[in-house]
């Protein structure tokens, strides 16, 4: 979605194109329209670091009676920043250079609160 709204709200800069309110809407709005229109699970691999726009997300997807299974992959530091070193996606590349510490530095409050009920699943 980020990129599909890039080249529409380029007058507005962001550090991430999460930072854009309509993107949040629109995240919600396509993945019910998909998930309407196919039935079943759709599967939505993102990273959402910030809490506000977590909660803003997941309000959007109760309001429409989307169930949500939030699923948390945890990798080491380096890992991290190896892979953000590595992307060479538009987006991602974008970040610039800081991007690394930045990046594990607000994952880690996030993996900690991954414990969290509002975080967990209950298993089946």
């Amino acid at each position: 979605m980020g990129a599909l709204l890039g080249p529409v709200l380029a007058t507005e800069p962001v550090g991430n194109f999460q930072d854009w309110p309509p993107w949040r809407g629109v995240v919600v709005a396509t993945a019910t329209q998909v998930l309407r229109y196919t039935g079943g699970t759709l599967l939505i691999p993102q990273t959402v670091l910030s809490e506000e726009y977590w909660a803003e997300l997941s309000a959007g997807f109760a309001e429409q009676d989307v169930p949500v299974r939030h699923v948390l992959l945890h990798c080491a530091p380096d890992t991290l920043t190896h892979r953000i070193r590595t992307d060479t996606a538009p987006e991602s590349a974008a970040a610039g250079p800081g991007a690394c510490a930045t990046a594990s530095r607000t994952a880690r409050p996030c993996r900690g609160c991954a414990a969290a009920p509002r975080w967990s699943t209950p298993r089946t």
